[in-house]
């Protein structure tokens, strides 16, 4: 991806965290194995790139709440890759010029073989937070971002981002931009006018509840 997804997704970026809470010392169960963990992982990684969301599903072994924040991370990648293609197509050559930045689900799986592992019973944690547990043998994805923290925000910001990433693909193909940068800076607007709305609705839901009152 361009500079164009890379805006886009800062927000997760930002969010992702790089530890990984735990109230035990690491242990290793029998055959426990970095490769086969890191392996699982990458597969999970790469089925987040299918436009089927159901190919990351069957890999997927977490709760549905768990799952949400892969929707919406497939969500996020789909519309980022078609602003992508989106670009390249009207600003060939510029776009050839510009500095690649892969922060897409192919340099995720890629990155897998970076991080550490850490074992705690039948559950193996990658450095970035990402969780896989042993069941029946194998190693499956149980939670893409354990923090609770960064869970929330990405729960409560990215379901904005998406919809105005693919607006802003849409213009370009309709030939609304002069150029990359004029495109580059309306999506940057746009995203933080997305999550400076999103946050506001968020803090009036907490300061102004709607439940009714007990009769």
């Amino acid at each position: 991806m361009s500079q164009f997804a890379l805006i886009a997704l800062a927000v997760l970026l930002l969010a992702v965290s790089s530890t990984f809470a735990q109230t035990t010392q690491p242990t290793t169960m029998p055959g426990s194995s970095d490769a086969a963990v890191k392996a699982a992982a990458r597969e999970f990684m790469m089925a987040l790139d299918d436009k089927d969301l159901a190919v990351a599903r069957k890999l997927f072994a977490g709760t549905d709440q768990d799952f949400k924040i892969v929707e919406l991370l497939h969500e996020k990648f789909q519309a980022s890759q078609r602003l992508q293609t989106a670009a390249e197509a009207r600003w060939p050559e510029e776009m050839k010029k510009r500095a690649v930045v892969d922060t897409n689900a192919k340099t995720m799986a890629a990155n897998v073989d970076h991080q550490a592992v850490s074992f705690h019973g039948d559950v193996a944690v990658l450095k970035d937070g990402a969780a896989l547990k042993n069941i029946d043998g194998r190693w499956q994805v149980v939670d893409v971002m354990s923090n609770p923290v960064d869970k929330g925000l990405v729960l409560g910001i990215f379901p904005s981002l998406s919809p105005v990433t693919s607006d802003v693909a849409t213009a370009v193909q309709a030939g609304k931009y002069g150029s990359f940068d004029e495109a580059h800076k309306d999506l940057q607007k746009k995203v933080q006018a997305a999550v400076r709305a999103r946050m506001k609705a968020a803090t009036q839901a907490t300061t102004n509840p709607t439940t009714k009152p007990a009769e």
